[in-house]
């Protein structure tokens, strides 16, 4: 076997012993499975380094066999346009449990709290309906800016606030839970517009927008919310995206992580050479570093790469 293919293979098995994987999404659609901004969402998840997958019918359909949640770390749920007709109670039952008893990640979007609280449908999965409904706003664009005590929140990395979006929105504020309350993260003027909450074992991100409803409602193609979206899967699935590996002397850190640009090292004792894998175990960069030094990444695609050192330390990080 070549040197470099026994290279490859080891790098390869790194990546999986320390479950490092793209993660596997399933975006529940409304509209149609080819709506520009439903694939527009998908391609933005794809090039991040995500393995993305639509369901095969749409949401006022799905029932948790089309597909269903096995092997799926984080589920988008679209309503925009099928809000008229509820889904079956399998899936949302299946996507209750989904997230409190199996560490799963959802992403809901409107018109969820219209279903809930003017339809009173979708009551099985009320825990996952961050918003509350009284009216809504037509699809004029909107003004976000991120609340004040959250501009650090993880899931605001790379955000430049205020930014703008077209659709309309859910009015009503945020829905009162009896215990694990939701957290807003950013609003336009005094609506809560982003929203996040801990369920359970799991994790759940709401948007009062209400993508592909009209269109002008261009949400899902908005890449300040792809990126949102981004941050937030990053920050929240199970550790499937980190690499632990205490048998290391040094600790080595990397910042900001994700990153567009640059990597700074720190925890470097030594000069020490480093090369730069991506997911698929390729070597793409490599060069010589000392600690508090930066590396330009500005050359490589989005998704997530193993930065490893001579030391035999080893990183992951995600180009954004």
């Amino acid at each position: 076997m070549k040197k470099t293919t026994i290279i490859k293979s080891f790098i390869i098995l790194i990546f999986c012993c320390s479950k490092i994987k793209a993660q596997d999404i399933l975006i529940i659609y409304d509209d149609s499975p080819t709506n520009i901004n439903t694939v527009s969402l998908k391609n933005a998840l794809t090039t991040a380094g995500f393995n993305v997958i639509l369901s095969s019918v749409s949401e006022s359909n799905w029932n948790n066999t089309n597909p269903s949640l096995n092997g799926i770390e984080t589920v988008i749920h679209l309503n925009g346009t099928t809000y008229a007709t509820e889904m079956p109670i399998t899936g949302q039952t299946a996507l209750k449990d989904f997230v409190e008893n199996n560490n799963g990640l959802y992403i809901g979007f409107e018109w969820n709290a219209y279903e809930v609280d003017a339809l009173n449908k979708m009551q099985n999965m009320v825990d996952l309906v961050l918003f509350k409904r009284s009216s809504s706003g037509d699809d004029s664009p909107r003004t976000l800016v991120v609340v004040p005590a959250q501009s650090n929140h993880p899931i605001m990395a790379g955000i430049t606030t205020p930014f703008n979006v077209n659709g309309p929105l859910e009015i009503g504020g945020i829905r009162n839970f009896p215990s694990n309350p939701s957290t807003v993260i950013m609003k336009h003027n005094s609506y809560d517009v982003v929203a996040i909450r801990n369920f359970g074992t799991g994790h759940v991100l709401g948007f009062s927008l209400a993508p592909n409803w009209s269109i002008n409602s261009t949400s899902l193609s908005n890449t300040n919310i792809q990126q949102i979206i981004i941050n937030f899967i990053n920050e929240y699935v199970d550790s499937a995206l980190s690499i632990a590996d205490n048998s290391f002397t040094q600790k080595i850190e990397i910042y900001p992580n994700p990153s567009s640009e640059y990597i700074q090292i720190s925890g470097l004792s030594l000069e020490e050479n480093y090369r730069i894998y991506n997911i698929l175990g390729s070597k793409v960069k490599n060069g010589i570093i000392h600690d508090n030094e930066q590396i330009d990444i500005r050359d490589l695609n989005k998704g997530i790469y193993l930065l490893e050192f001579d030391n035999g330390s080893r990183v992951k990080f995600i180009k954004e």
